[in-house]
């Protein structure tokens, strides 16, 4: 099986564990060492057959890797890891509030950074190209700077918002996370769709300024 590219230790001294179990139990059943030996092997299975279900396990877990790291990078809770295999009710580990939210401002800190200096420093002279060249700036680009002109009222609403929650609402430490794990991905998915809609206002406002 190694030469046939079966190589992992763990593997073969699974694969070894199942055949000498085998073997053992047609022994103490009645037969001759060889023909149980060579029972045994045919009930193991061929070598082609093995390294396939391998690999679709391999993949298996590959793919499962994924999707965990997703829902970890996302906030949410993965209730399969959590489950007691003894029990069919998932059991749910509430993050300690100042993780969530300590994760929330490191994952958020890039993005708003570069959409402050935007706003600040690009923001203006977008604006004062595509006045000069009659274009309108974009409605999400005017909202942007809506938004950033009022930027401490609207931080000071969402922490107020999460005091009352954190303070009335019993339920909301099992949600938590989720619930600002996925408000982290769609203010940076905005932060970057923003940034698009900049490069693409430029790139049309510009040649008409030559006319």
């Amino acid at each position: 099986m190694y030469s046939r590219g079966i190589k992992g230790p763990q593997i073969l001294d699974e694969l070894e564990n199942h055949l000498r179990d085998d073997l053992e139990e047609q022994v103490r059943s009645g037969l001759d060492l060889q023909h149980a030996f060579e029972s045994a092997r045919t009930r193991l299975g061929q070598t082609n057959s093995l390294r396939m279900e391998f690999r679709k396990l391999r993949y298996t877990e590959i793919m499962l890797q994924l999707k965990n790291g997703l829902l970890t990078l996302l906030g949410i809770p993965n209730y399969n890891l959590a489950t007691n295999m003894n029990t069919s009710t998932p059991i749910c580990n509430v993050e300690p509030r100042w993780v969530t939210y300590f994760k929330a401002s490191a994952f958020l800190a890039p993005s708003l950074i570069l959409w402050i200096f935007s706003c600040v420093f690009l923001m203006p002279k977008l604006k004062e190209i595509c006045g000069h060249a009659g274009f309108p700036l974009p409605t999400l680009l005017q909202a942007t700077l809506f938004a950033s002109s009022h930027g401490a009222l609207i931080s000071l609403g969402l922490i107020l918002l999460f005091v009352l929650l954190e303070w009335r609402l019993s339920a909301w430490p099992k949600y938590r996370r989720a619930v600002i794990g996925s408000g982290v991905f769609l203010v940076n998915a905005f932060v970057l769709l923003v940034i698009t809609m900049m490069v693409f206002s430029a790139l049309v406002a510009a040649p008409a300024m030559r006319y």
